[in-house]
């Protein structure tokens, strides 16, 4: 019998992250991207602008676009955003 090497789970592939970090004021907020599905944002001050095709996020560091279709805020407490939907991209402004 041989031996198999057990490799990492697939759903970890789709998972990307990111601090989003000033080396002035030391400030960081983090982006949390799930495959095309989810964007998790932390450190969040509010809500900017929100459509189904784009939605912008006031952070201290940066505002943070969330671009793609269908796209939903499926939660706000605590200064955490969680946007669901068809993830084309995310950019820091």
């Amino acid at each position: 019998m041989k031996n198999k090497i057990k490799s990492s789970s697939p759903l970890r592939a789709f998972i990307r992250g990111t601090d989003a970090y000033d080396t002035v004021t030391k400030e960081a907020s983090s982006v949390e991207i799930i495959g095309n599905k989810r964007v998790v944002i932390e450190q969040a001050a509010g809500i900017l602008a929100y459509e189904t095709e784009q939605v912008r996020i006031s952070t201290k560091v940066y505002t943070i676009v969330v671009n793609g279709r269908e796209l939903t805020l499926n939660s706000y407490a605590d200064g955490i955003i969680i946007i669901d939907g068809k993830i084309r991209g995310v950019c820091l402004e």
